[in-house]
This record gives structure tokens, sequence and C-alpha cells, in this order.
């Protein structure tokens, strides 16, 4: 590689990633909890990423949206993980 020097010294980014929507986030997680679904502040992040995405936007504001709505734009990007195998609603084919 042109220009590269001996002895460089590595470095390390101690930047962590702030959650700037959290409490975007904390709104997905009642929703889901209200919808009967464990979900973690992580995974609602994805979700309305994934929304968002699919609305060609960096992250939909969802300031005016109804609980139903939220739930209904996210409700494709998730299933259940299974613990309930019991409930013919989710079983796997």
């Amino acid at each position: 590689m042109a220009g590269r020097r001996e002895n460089m010294i590595n470095i390390k980014l101690i930047a962590k990633e702030e959650n700037r929507h959290l409490s975007d986030c904390e709104r997905i997680v009642k929703v889901m909890n209200d919808n009967g679904y464990n979900c973690s502040i992580e995974q609602a992040k994805w979700l309305w990423e994934k929304h968002s995405d699919s609305m060609a936007a960096g992250w939909m504001n969802m300031t005016s949206d109804s609980d139903t709505y939220i739930f209904d734009s996210i409700r494709s990007y998730f299933e259940p993980d299974g613990q309930d195998e019991d409930d013919e609603e989710f079983k796997k084919e």
C-alpha cells in the first residue's frame, strides 16, 4: 500500500451508538406488549428500521400514528418464536 509507514498504531473506536429514537422504541415495546408479544428495545428499533426502509425513509416519524397502525406496520417483520408450540395459530406446517 502506497504511503504506509512501518510501526503504525492501531486505533479502537470508543464511541457507542446511542439510540436517538429511544422514546419511539419504548412505544413499540409497549404496543408489542399490549398485543401479547415480548419485545426488547433492540428488536423494536430493528422492526421500525425495517418499516422505515420499506417507505424509503431513514426513520419514520410515529408521533401521530395510532398504536394499531404501528403494530400493523411491523407485523410482517416478526413471527412468534415457537415457545407456544401448542398454539394452533402458530404451528408450522
